[in-house]
């Protein structure tokens, strides 16, 4: 079962060197009603950092980006590829984002993503694919949900408050000051650093969870 591991965590390297191959043809930048939560779903290198203003902008071929949809509803800024439209093998879009506050940031497909500078009292990261990700940034709340595979160190996002529910591989890291729940259902390992008082953990199959 642990060559299950190690398959997923190839299977998420492989994926960081095809994405970081391809030179950008263009860059676009779009203009986007105010959102405060990112929702993207696709092949993507996505920058996201919380700043004094809001900005969306698109590299890659032209032919990619012109077939992406891109909107907000409701607060939440979407970027998906088309029902039926897959990008070129070994070509993606890149993304960098910044907005005056983020809640939440959303991932499905195949994405490699750094996500900087939060703050505020809350935030939350969902996976449903196979994602590499990496966040700083200082809150109170993080809530971090997987069900994928997964390479995500939040290491440099200090949170006081640490809730994670992990399904299928990962390898993770957090950092909690007070309280960490952490439940893997899965296989892979869990890092919680910041030493918090109170902590739970609940593992079943092959997972690991160790504070550090």
């Amino acid at each position: 079962m642990r060559g299950l591991v190690r398959f997923a965590m190839a299977v998420v390297a492989v994926f960081i060197a095809t994405v970081s191959a391809p030179a950008a043809d263009t860059t676009v930048t779009r203009a986007v009603a105010p959102f405060t939560s990112l929702r993207v779903d696709g092949h993507f290198i996505l920058h996201v950092s919380q700043g004094t203003t809001q900005s969306v902008q698109l590299a890659g071929d032209p032919y990619l980006i012109n077939n992406l949809q891109i909107g907000v509803a409701k607060g939440v800024l979407s970027i998906d590829r088309p029902h039926g439209f897959d990008l070129p093998k070994h070509q993606t879009v890149t993304i960098t984002i910044t907005a005056p506050e983020l809640t939440a940031v959303g991932l499905r497909g195949l994405v490699h993503a750094s996500v900087t500078g939060l703050a505020g009292p809350a935030f939350a990261l969902t996976n449903n694919g196979a994602a590499a990700a990496t966040l700083t940034g200082a809150v109170g709340r993080f809530t971090l949900i997987s069900r994928g595979v997964s390479s995500i160190d939040a290491g440099g996002l200090h949170a006081k408050t640490v809730t994670m529910l992990v399904r299928g591989q990962g390898n993770l890291r957090v950092f909690a000051s007070q309280v960490a729940d952490v439940t893997m259902y899965g296989e892979g390992r869990i890092d919680v650093l910041g030493h918090p008082k109170v902590h739970q953990f609940k593992t079943l199959a092959y997972g690991v969870i160790s504070l550090k």
